[in-house]
């Protein structure tokens, strides 16, 4: 039975075999941080508790079925079994310790622990998955039907846009946001599919979303879309933005109530000019009728 806690370390809980008389399955576990990343460290431990009246032969590790390291209590002797380019620090590695370096992608699989003891030599293994994240290498790319900057959007209009997460494995989750908030799957002005490739045993994700450009999509006349792509808690990574405006109306400036006076004063001005040489010639006559 395996049993994960909340900080990722993964307990495998033993049982005894029978005729294994003395060391109960209770005492006996496979601890280790699960999962990992690639090019991380690795510190296994098989746990267990030996009564006085037994002594440990030997203890195993394996990869699926490939023994890997072994270890003779009574000797303290220790036998590194090569395993690709699998680097064990044997200096720290013991009956109850195994200290793997740079762990490489290939230990994603069943990882086992085997305590045997001394005649009858009745063993008990201990086996639980490991999982070794290979993160992309890019972060996610996103292109939209609309560019990547678009100041002349409007209400309604439809934007297209795709999300890619370069190979990974496993595959990456993609989330979009919109104002940095994610976009849910269930909203029904938004479409989003979600398409998956293999290569190599490395996956390739990528998403298409279909968005109908409503007002509750911007914020103060603007809007920003990008996407995410992570693995578990080991992985996360986000796109450029896409940054779009509604486009302004083209309305007449109205001025400002001094501007309005000021144009007036300007005609007043012009008309005062226009009919100056009249209102002389006027003056002229009035005092002559008064003389």
């Amino acid at each position: 039975m395996s049993l994960l806690n909340k900080s990722g370390i993964l307990f495998c809980i033993g049982f005894l075999i029978p005729g294994l008389s003395g060391l109960s399955g209770e005492d006996i576990s496979l601890v280790f941080k699960n999962p990992i990343k690639e090019g991380d460290d690795l510190k296994l431990l098989c746990m267990f508790t030996v009564p006085n009246n037994i002594s440990i032969y030997t203890v195993k590790w394996y990869k699926g079925t490939r023994e890997i390291f072994r270890y003779f209590p009574k000797d303290k002797e220790k036998q590194r079994i090569p395993f690709g380019d699998l680097t064990i620090d044997e200096r720290h590695s013991d009956m109850h310790t195994l200290n793997l370096k740079v762990v490489p992608a290939y230990m994603t699989g069943n990882v086992s622990c085997e305590v045997t003891p001394e005649p009858p030599y009745n063993l008990i293994v201990k086996t639980s998955p490991l999982l070794v994240v290979v993160p992309p290498k890019q972060k996610p790319k996103l292109e939209t039907s609309l560019g990547m900057t678009n100041l002349g959007l409007s209400l309604n209009q439809k934007l297209s846009a795709n999300c890619t997460s370069s190979a990974s494995k496993p595959a990456v989750n993609i989330t979009f946001f919109i104002n940095d908030l994610p976009v849910r799957p269930d909203d029904p002005t938004i479409g989003i599919r979600i398409h998956r490739e293999t290569k190599d045993d490395f996956e390739i994700q990528f998403a298409e979303l279909e968005l109908q450009l409503l007002q509750k999509y911007f914020k103060d006349g603007k809007i920003r879309l990008k996407c995410g792509a992570s693995i578990l808690h080991l992985y996360n990574a986000t796109s450029d933005d896409f940054i779009g405006e509604l486009m302004r109306s083209k309305t007449p400036k109205q001025g400002s109530i001094f501007g309005v006076l000021g144009g007036a004063n300007r005609i007043d001005a012009g008309i005062t000019t226009r009919f100056w040489p009249i209102v002389l010639v006027a003056v002229s006559t009035m005092k002559q009728l008064f003389l």
